[in-house]
């Protein structure tokens, strides 16, 4: 999702601005933690309102 904050801080929950097949590579310089959540499907376009799988890869 394409989550949006302004000025004022009002949050808007817009349409992604990535394509299906697309992904984020993260590279971590010392020990961490990652969260993962879902998107508000409800509450917005996202995913046309349908959860869908993520995969999630850790390599060393």
């Amino acid at each position: 999702m394409y989550t949006k904050a302004d000025k004022n801080g009002d949050i808007e929950v817009k349409r992604p601005l990535s394509k299906a097949g697309d992904k984020v590579v993260l590279q971590a310089e010392m020990n961490m933690r990652l969260g993962i959540a879902a998107c508000s499907v409800s509450e917005s376009d996202c995913n046309s309102r349908k959860c869908t799988p993520i995969r999630i890869v850790v390599a060393d």
